[in-house]
Order: C-alpha cells, then structure tokens, then sequence
C-alpha cells in the first residue's frame, strides 16, 4: 500500500455529495485526464488481482496537523540577550498585552496588524474540516496528472470509519468520477463496491449500483461473477423486475435451476402494477425448460 504524508491544509474544498451508481452524474473532471488514463488504470490497479481484492484495501494516509508547532529546539542561554519586540513605537520589552484602554501606552499613529491564515471548508456542513482538506489535496493531485496519489486519498475517505457518512461518500463519489473520467473500468467497479460496502448509499443508489456492477461484469466476460452479484441484488423482494428476468435468462444460460421461476416473478411484479410484459418473458415461460 502506498504511504503520503500531507503536512497541513491549504484554501477551500468543495465536497461533492452527486451520487456514483449506474449512469450517475460525473464531477469535475481532472485536467488531462485523457494523458492520464494508461498511467492512471496502471497505478490504481497496482497488484491487486480483482476489484473486490482492491475493495477489502484502505491505503494508509499520514497527515499532520496544522495546529500543530513545527519542532525547535533551544539551544544556548534562554535569557534573551536584546527585547524581544523592536517596536520602537511602543514602550515595552514585554509584549502588547498592556495596551489596553486606560492603561495609558498607545502605539505611536494609528497601526492595522493584518494576520492571514488558511484553511480548509466544503459548502456542505456535514463535509468536516479535515475531509475537506483531503478533497482538495486529491484535486490537486488530478491537476498535477498524480493519479495514484488522488485514487488512494479517495479510497482512504470512503473506506475509513473515522469519516461520517457524508464525508464517506464524497470519497467514493469522486473515487468513481474519477474511474470514469480516466476510462477505469476495473476501478469503477471497486468504487462501486467501496460505496455498498460503506453503506452511505440509499435503497434507490444501491439497487444501481449492483446494476452497474452486473452490468461491467458481464463486460468483460466473467458471467459467473455476474450471476454472483446478480443473485445478491435479486435476494432482495424489492428487486426491480427486469433483474429478475435477467436472473431467470443467465440462469438457463447456465443450465442452473429455479429460471422459470424467476421469470414468473418478474412477470407477477409487472402485471400487479398494470405493466405491459414483454413477449419474451412470456415466450421463455412458455417454452416450459427443465427446471
């Protein structure tokens, strides 16, 4: 796994809260990202075998904190040898503190101290201070074309319990964004399943995202792996229909058992809300296969 070390924040993220299921909605995409699609599908994958292995993976982020004094160390004698303020305008060695109403010192003419710090704040106000600032570090990264700094920052957010769940799926969102702007099919899938596992997505997001997943892995060709996931989605009673008939046909495909019945429920959920149901479905029901 790869180790970064982010000493503090800098300027304003922007956390995206668009959802990364099935066709979702893409967030900004990073400048050359094209340039960047063999390197980064490279580097995201790594050595891991699978989107699964990559998904049961938290890349470890070390980050220091800004408030944090940088280390010194003292040397020679601490009674300092000339005042420690040179402000000739006011008549103290010991500081400003005195110069309070009454106290009778003022600073020589009017004087304006400006002091500018920064720091990292996301329009949403459920996107704390620190996932704002590893937002903003990742899409710095995307600009700089450091993809593989960028993946691991997004998986280190969506993947670490120590983020609320709005902060959680900000990292997968962008972890997809940024597998679809890059032409990463394997990583979309673990950002995909990086989001199911996180459990941040509503009943609506997950069904899609258990689509899409079936969907890339019949893709590339691995239809047990489709099946696999398929049947997970379909355990649900509140599975969409047309999962269910693709459930049936990939079974009989296969030669497994029960596609019969899984193809009548699908029709029973169709005409119990006044659908229309496909010839097919009633063809494949028809044709009355072994079970």
């Amino acid at each position: 796994m790869r180790m970064f070390g982010y000493m503090g924040c800098w300027a304003a993220a922007i956390a995206s809260s668009a959802i990364a299921s099935g066709g979702g909605a893409s967030g900004p995409e990073a400048t050359g990202a094209a340039a960047a699609q063999e390197s980064g599908s490279k580097a995201a994958d790594g050595n891991m075998s699978s989107p699964e292995d990559a998904a049961a993976r938290t890349p470890i982020i070390v980050e220091g904190r800004r408030d944090d004094p940088p280390p010194r160390a003292q040397t020679g004698s601490r009674i300092p040898s000339q005042p420690l303020f040179k402000d000739l305008s006011v008549s103290t060695s010991t500081g400003v503190a005195g110069l309070t109403p009454g106290s009778g010192m003022t600073p020589d003419g009017d004087r304006v101290h400006k002091r500018t710090t920064r720091s990292c704040s996301s329009s949403s106000k459920d996107v704390g201070k620190q996932a704002s600032c590893l937002l903003l570090q990742a899409q710095a990264a995307r600009l700089q074309n450091e993809i593989p700094e960028a993946t691991d920052i997004y998986r280190f957010l969506v993947s670490s319990e120590q983020f609320n769940p709005a902060e959680r799926l900000a990292g997968g969102t962008e972890l997809h964004n940024l597998a679809k702007s890059t032409g990463n099919e394997t990583l979309r899938e673990e950002a995909l399943i990086r989001l199911l596992d996180s459990k941040v997505l509503d009943e609506v997001q997950q069904a899609s995202a258990r689509r899409t997943l079936v969907d890339l892995a019949l893709q590339r060709g691995d239809k047990p792996l489709a099946v696999e996931r398929l049947e997970q989605h379909v355990a649900d009673e509140d599975a969409d229909a047309q999962s269910v008939a693709n459930l049936a046909i990939l079974r009989r495909e296969s030669g497994a058992s029960g596609a019969t019945a899984l193809m009548r429920r699908a029709i029973d959920s169709i005409t119990a809300i006044g659908g229309d149901v496909p010839q097919g479905w009633l063809d494949f029901v028809a044709a009355n296969a072994p079970e």
